[in-house]
């Protein structure tokens, strides 16, 4: 192994290098399409609901959606299968369909590898179960098993990422089990290392018995891993009541660690209104290429009163905290936004109101670089774009890809007991969309580690199982001394 890695650096050490840039303006093409129309018996569980998953991903050229689909009337809540579509240039394809007869209470979560295999992570008849899609031979057959060791839980919450390696990260929370539990698998070896992120602490007077927090978002950069969270508990007090909702959440909370198989996570309080009547909620977290971590929340005054909303709040710093808190927008006028990361490294941020879509880029001190704007795709009638303020973009954090383009899912109602789910994509005309070639790891930069990872995979060809299509620069179904002098010829470059 050792003379590719010599012969390869040797002549890489020549030195030629080029440079480009891209340049971002606020001048966007919106495009949107029908995925397809399910049934809703109003079972309280709507095509796609739990907001920290990633039910739409990147691969290449191709996207990927799964939502969760009604049964026949009569069955309880959040009893549904679930459907695997795939975006073709005649429209979106049902690719694969769960078996109907098992019962499904959480949307699945989505990943994407480089070799070319798509991951689903659902929970039939409460069983954790691992889908493996080959996306070079067809969508229909997949591999399935379960992680080991598995889970079995019918109120599930599941949250996920995929690292530049291939490597996954799973983060599960369970109703009756006060730890917050991963389960971490190699690519290389496919092995599954089960962990404990943290244990809950009690918290007595509730039902729930501890202080749960459910809804993690989940994000893995090498090692490196980043978990936001809400807390989710029975409330004494509205049980009391006799309310209708008894959960109650008022603390949001960040985790991370710096090497997950080697050092503990530490807590980043986020958000904390105990002793009061509010709400509080995690929208989303990203890490942009220059190595920030991003989440957005917000907070309401009183629960359920949408009266009492504060503004949009976006909270940003380096890993691990210490987290600069900055208003988005006037109190009350966005909830629940979404992050994007332009290729050129602009920082977008998407705000769903009932009427519309809004977008705005963000400045370096974490606010509206502009007033957000409209992007047109209300049907004109208020109230009837969102089945739900809720929408879902393809992340980073489930591609190996990255997410490229911004694209995302929302809902919108039909005639009584009828929810389309469409989708909808950014285009930026004036920016340069084409992406750093050889940055492996996606950190911004073609550097030696990149090189490493190239060497490693010099020589290979596809149909071997260890081959990987991106390392194939030029598709010609090997990587080879061609994919080096295109590797070599953006060497140092980044973004």
């Amino acid at each position: 192994m050792k003379w590719k890695y010599n012969l390869l650096w040797q002549f890489l050490a020549c030195g030629c290098f080029c440079f480009s840039s891209g340049h971002a303006e606020t001048e966007w093409q919106v495009k949107t399409e029908s995925v397809g129309v399910v049934v809703d018996n109003l079972s309280n569980s709507p095509p796609f609901w739990e907001y920290h998953q990633s039910i739409i991903v990147r691969h290449g050229d191709r996207v990927y959606v799964t939502i969760m689909e009604t049964l026949e009337a009569g069955f309880s809540s959040f009893q549904k299968q679930w459907t695997l579509y795939e975006r073709t240039e005649d429209g979106w394809q049902k690719r694969y369909s769960s078996l109907p007869n098992q019962r499904l209470n959480q949307p699945p979560l989505l990943l994407a590898d480089r070799q070319n295999t798509l991951h689903v992570f659902a929970w039939p008849e409460g069983v954790l179960t691992h889908f493996m899609f080959d996306m070079t031979e067809g969508l229909f057959n997949p591999a399935v098993g379960s992680p080991e060791p598995g889970f079995t839980e019918f109120w599930p919450w599941l949250g996920g990422s995929i690292n530049a390696s291939g490597d996954i990260l799973t983060v599960i929370v369970t109703a009756g089990d006060p730890r917050l539990h991963y389960l971490f698998r190699e690519a290389t070896t496919q092995a599954w290392t089960p962990g404990t992120v943290l244990t809950f602490p009690d918290r007595l007077e509730s039902p729930t018995g501890f202080d749960r927090h459910t809804f993690p978002f989940v994000i893995m950069n090498g090692r490196e891993v980043h978990i936001f969270s809400a807390q989710d508990i029975e409330d004494p007090v509205k049980i009391a009541e006799g309310a209708s909702y008894t959960f109650s959440s008022r603390r949001l909370d960040y985790y991370y660690s710096p090497d997950i198989l080697k050092e503990p996570f530490q807590t980043v309080p986020v958000a904390n209104i105990e002793n009061t009547r509010g709400w509080l909620h995690n929208d989303d977290m990203l890490l942009d290429r220059s190595g920030t971590i991003h989440i957005l929340y917000w907070i309401q005054r009183i629960q359920s009163d949408f009266d009492t909303n504060l503004a949009q709040m976006h909270a940003f710093g380096p890993p691990g905290g210490p987290l600069t808190h900055v208003e988005i927008g006037r109190p009350g006028q966005f909830t629940e936004g979404r992050l994007w990361e332009a290729p050129d490294s602009t920082l977008y941020v998407v705000l769903p109101r009932w009427e519309d879509l809004y977008l705005a880029p963000l400045d370096k001190d974490g606010g509206l670089a502009k007033p957000a704007e409209a992007l047109g795709i209300a049907p004109g009638l208020w109230g009837t774009l969102f089945a739900g303020q809720r929408i879902f973009l393809a992340p980073a954090r489930a591609s190996v890809g990255g997410a490229p383009v911004l694209e995302g899912l929302y809902r919108t109602p039909l005639e009584p007991g009828k929810i389309e789910v469409r989708y909808f994509r950014v285009d930026f005309p004036n920016l340069t969309m084409t992406s750093l070639v050889g940055d492996f790891d996606n950190n911004g930069k073609v550097d030696f580690a990149d090189f490493l990872g190239f060497a490693s995979h010099f020589g290979r060809m596809r149909g071997a199982s260890n081959f990987d299509s991106g390392f194939d620069l030029n598709n010609d179904g090997q990587v080879n001394f061609p994919d080096f002098l295109s590797f070599a010829s953006h060497f140092g470059q980044s973004k």
